[in-house]
């Protein structure tokens, strides 16, 4: 068992002396994070977002959801001191705030633990997506999401194919509330906080979510591809689209959120050109790869012409007198020659998740990667 843990243990940082062999996808595979049950709660969600608009992807009985936020979105506090400790000024201090609660439903209890047969909920860290499939005696389901840099969307494709036919739904919505800052210790009796701040109407077919909380405002527009759809407002505070019955279901969900402070722009127009500049979901999800592509590129040391490049994942402090191959058994790191005339640098490559890579000078002085 031993020799067969450490023969795994080389390929993975096998290197041929001028470039690495080990396999990235591969290699990140074994550090996905998956789940065989469904996360019903929605701090147990897989994170999904591209660094400035994302959420938590969690289950309900019926379907998926997810709470997105952005990082600019905040509810702020009028200028002043803060008064952290006086429950009379509680909810006037400043706090992020959510823009959108989304759920994708079907209408037969696809995710209910008591139906189901087989599930896997996986966050792939070879392509940066979410992707999941389940099986019940109601329907076999698989969906993929993800968040495009740079591009202020979410992605959520679904396929579905079920024993009868069956509709489905996506509801938008924002309600907000109190932010509860000691709830342990004094709750402040605010009801209404910001209710009458949220908007939702119909642009076209799309939903439009809008928050205009003073200093910031936001807007969440959503809308459905590659799929017959109706959609209508609910109330003042969200729509939903609905999706005809059928045996199967294939639709993509673009969500496009954007947020203004102190301007004059309009968030929802932002949202819109957001959205109406990325049609083609196929053309986001190449674009995502070549991004994460890039991304991972990035992370690991290669050895070329021009020696040592790369940018690791953890930068450590390293002196040569710890990284002498002496003391390092064989299976673990293999020094590395680099380019021919510069003096010789041992890169190492470590096994621990935590600290993807080591790399010390052939010299008693220590140095910074």
């Amino acid at each position: 068992m031993r020799q067969k843990q450490e023969a795994a243990m080389y390929k993975a940082i096998h290197h041929d002396g001028y470039k690495s062999l080990v396999d990235v996808s591969e290699y990140l595979a074994r550090h996905d994070i998956v789940y065989r049950r469904p996360a019903l709660k929605p701090y147990e969600g897989l994170p999904v977002g591209d660094g400035k608009m994302g959420g938590l992807l969690y289950h309900e009985p019926n379907g998926i959801a997810i709470q997105v936020n952005h990082t600019d979105a905040i509810d702020f506090a009028p200028d002043g001191n803060m008064q952290a400790w006086s429950w009379e000024t509680e909810e006037r201090n400043t706090a992020p705030v959510a823009c959108a609660v989304i759920s994708i439903q079907s209408s037969l209890p696809c995710f209910d633990w008591v139906y189901l047969q087989d599930y896997e909920e996986r966050l792939c860290l070879a392509d940066g997506c979410v992707h999941g499939r389940a099986v019940s005696p109601f329907a076999r389901l698989q969906w993929k999401v993800f968040a495009p840099a740079d591009s202020g969307l979410m992605v959520f494709q679904i396929d579905a194919w079920q024993t009868e036919e069956a509709a489905w739904s996506i509801k938008a919505d924002r309600w907000p509330s109190p932010n509860f800052f000691h709830h342990y210790e004094q709750i402040t009796p605010l009801y209404n906080k910001n209710i009458d701040c949220i908007s939702a109407q119909l642009t076209e077919k799309d939903i439009v979510l809008s928050q205009d909380l003073g200093r910031c405002r936001t807007a969440t527009v959503c809308r459905v591809l590659n799929s017959s759809f109706t959609s209508e407002l609910l109330h003042a505070h969200g729509g939903i689209f609905r999706l005809p019955k059928q045996r199967e279901q294939h639709f993509t969900l673009l969500v496009s959120t954007c947020v203004h402070e102190k301007t004059d722009a309009d968030p929802v127009t932002a949202a819109c050109v957001m959205l109406n500049t990325h049609l083609n979901e196929k053309e986001l999800f190449t674009q995502h790869q070549e991004y994460w592509r890039n991304f991972l590129g990035s992370q690991f040391f290669t050895c070329g012409a021009g020696g040592l490049s790369g940018k690791p994942l953890v930068r450590l402090l390293v002196s040569a007198e710890q990284l002498r191959p002496r003391k390092v058994p064989d299976y673990i790191c293999r020094p590395v020659e680099l380019v021919q005339g510069q003096p010789q640098l041992g890169a190492f490559l470590s096994l621990e998740p935590s600290a993807k890579l080591l790399a010390g000078a052939g010299s008693r002085t220590s140095g910074a990667l």
